[in-house]
């Protein structure tokens, strides 16, 4: 009994990848899927990625529809970009989240868990743990507040 339990608790340990197709019907309905929509046409939008900008200090471009505004630290043009691959069930994904909003920086997001594109993303960057923080060319792999704030000023946050 120990034994198949054993095999159960390994087996259960494997991640599965799947695409997961999202729609709202006519109906308002909203649908989710392992497969697309029969008829319908699935967009080429990725799934689980956002981008947080700090709002502009002085009147400039509107975000993106998909841009979720936060505090402004000033203007950001000549940084390295930031990029967090992210789970959203990943406590220290939260806290690297908290410590660039604090710090009024601009960032990607993508949730490796929401689709087979943004985990195939994550992976093609050896990833095998979250968050996996880039800024610029730079990363690293996990988080502390020390790391993420050295990192942060090396990109010139």
């Amino acid at each position: 009994m120990r034994l198949v339990l054993a095999c159960l608790a390994l087996l259960s340990a494997f991640p599965v990848n799947a695409e997961v197709y999202h729609w709202v019907d006519d109906k308002g309905a909203v649908n989710i899927m392992s497969k697309p929509p029969a008829g319908r046409t699935v967009d080429g939008t990725a799934i689980g990625q956002r981008t947080y900008a700090p709002e502009p200090a002085a009147p400039g471009p509107v975000p993106a529809s998909n841009a979720k505004a936060t505090a402004s630290a000033g203007p950001i043009a000549a940084k390295a970009q930031v990029t967090m691959y992210m789970a959203s069930w990943c406590g220290y994904c939260k806290q690297a989240k908290a410590l660039l909003t604090a710090r009024g920086v601009a960032y990607r997001e993508v949730d490796i868990d929401s689709s087979t594109a943004a985990n195939r993303e994550f992976r093609s960057f050896g990833g095998r743990t979250v968050p996996l923080i880039f800024v610029g060319k730079e990363r690293i792999n996990g988080y502390t507040k020390e790391s993420l704030e050295a990192l942060l000023r090396r990109g010139g946050y």
